[in-house]
């Protein structure tokens, strides 16, 4: 029984070694995923300033998403819908991102972070919240977009 515990364990080790080897922290990062995090960065700077129209061009045309508040995944115009009804009501917003891992394989990439906002509203009421949220990138024709996304509180 101890032998096969210890191969158990010997084998979960080697397991997780690997996955772990396939994915990269913020610390040691290929050329693309530096422009994929900077990517992240300003994808969240133009939603914080309500820049709508600058966002049209970080989605994929076949971009797909879960975001947390709707009930269902949506599609591209329905995205690009309830973004701007949620700030709708807004007077500002800031979000600031905590990269947490990045995997790439070939033109794929998904990205994994957290992003901690704050906004006020019309009434000058302040919320601060934070939430998960993973994006799936596509490089075509030279440029990364995101297909995919979810987010969650």
């Amino acid at each position: 029984m101890r032998r096969a515990t210890a191969l158990w364990l010997i084998m979960l080790s080697v397991v997780f070694g690997l996955a772990s080897a396939q994915i990269s922290t913020t610390e040691y990062q290929s050329d693309d995923e530096q422009v994929l995090w900077e990517l992240e960065k300003a994808y969240f700077a133009h939603l914080a300033d309500l820049e709508f129209e600058e966002l049209e061009d970080f989605w994929h045309p076949a971009f797909i998403g879960w975001p947390s508040h709707s009930p269902e995944p949506v599609g591209l115009d329905s995205a690009q819908h309830s973004l701007e009804e949620l700030t709708a009501k807004l007077k500002r917003m800031s979000i600031s991102l905590r990269p947490q891992a990045i995997t790439m394989h070939g033109d794929v990439s998904v990205v994994h972070y957290f992003i901690d906002v704050e906004q006020e509203d019309l009434d000058g009421q302040v919320t601060e919240y934070s939430q998960r949220v993973t994006h799936t990138w596509v490089k075509s024709d030279g440029k990364w977009r995101v297909l995919g996304g979810m987010s969650a509180r």
